[in-house]
């Protein structure tokens, strides 16, 4: 006795003007084919950088970038190149949110301070650095590294430090 057969099912399709047929899941691979096939670079272009587009609307900065630069590699728009930079923003702005943490700001603080005590100038200026980065709204990091400034003779920096902690909080009088 023979089974019947299973119907495959059809995968949503959209044919463009040039006869690229965009699968839903398949779009990358058919674009690379419609590279292989000659069509328009524009449209390709176009093609990409909606995908981009739907990566950046899907908070996946990374493969929106990624297909940004490959639609400018195609074809330069001025569309797609505002959208790159606006994905890149984005994404180093995310970075700098994701690596502001408060308790490493203070072990890094203390790892300066250590440092400093010891004598090691220039590590505890990279600590006190780590610690800045880490906390920018913390006046400490920036006395300490103004004074780890002070004992390298880099007064002009120091001088900087000192301003900044000043603007950071202006009751900070240490």
């Amino acid at each position: 006795m023979t089974r019947p057969l299973k119907r495959a099912r059809k995968p949503s399709t959209r044919v463009v003007r040039s006869g690229i047929i965009l699968m839903s899941i398949k779009t990358p691979s058919l674009i690379y084919l419609s590279l292989q096939l000659r069509s328009d670079y524009t449209l390709i272009a176009k093609t990409l950088g909606r995908i981009g587009s739907a990566y950046q609307r899907k908070g996946e900065l990374d493969s929106a970038i990624k297909f940004f630069q490959k639609s400018l590699a195609e074809h330069r728009t001025s569309e797609i190149l505002n959208k790159l930079r606006e994905a890149e923003r984005t994404k180093a702005e995310a970075d700098k949110e994701a690596y502001i943490d408060q308790e490493k700001s203070h072990i890094a603080r203390e790892e300066g301070n250590v440092k400093f005590k010891a004598g090691d100038f220039v590590g505890a200026v990279k600590d006190y650095t780590e610690s800045i980065k880490r906390d920018p709204a913390d006046p400490r990091g920036y006395n300490n590294r103004a004074a780890a400034y002070i004992k390298l003779a880099a007064l002009p920096e120091a001088l900087k430090d000192v301003n900044e902690a000043i603007k950071v909080d202006p009751g900070f009088g240490r």
